[in-house]
């Protein structure tokens, strides 16, 4: 049995106990890393909705993909690439929406 995580666990541990079925542990690294990630996102796309909604989907795929996370950096490290992604996509999405009018 795996022990509840806190706010003091480490991102390890909440790892573990995510993958051990306790999806309610996520909530520690949203938690952790929301407003951190937000102010990235609010630095790429600098637009306050389109911040939210890349670092919304960017926890979304965090957690749907929690299973691949190696280990090999630290979460943050993983998650900030995430985070990037979802803004460059989005960023990529709102350039090919502009029409330009004659």
């Amino acid at each position: 049995m795996t022990v509840p995580p806190s706010e003091a666990s480490s991102d390890a541990d909440v790892i573990a106990s995510v993958l051990a079925g306790e999806s309610n542990a996520f909530r520690f690294l949203v938690e952790r890393y929301q407003t951190r990630a937000h102010g990235l996102a609010m630095r790429v796309l600098r637009n306050e909705e389109a911040a939210r909604d890349a670092v919304q989907d960017a926890f979304v795929k965090a957690y749907s993909n929690l299973g691949k996370f190696e280990g090999r950096s630290s979460f943050y490290t993983w998650f900030y690439r995430l985070v990037m992604n979802q803004c460059l996509d989005a960023k990529r999405r709102d350039k090919g929406d502009r029409q330009v009018e004659y």
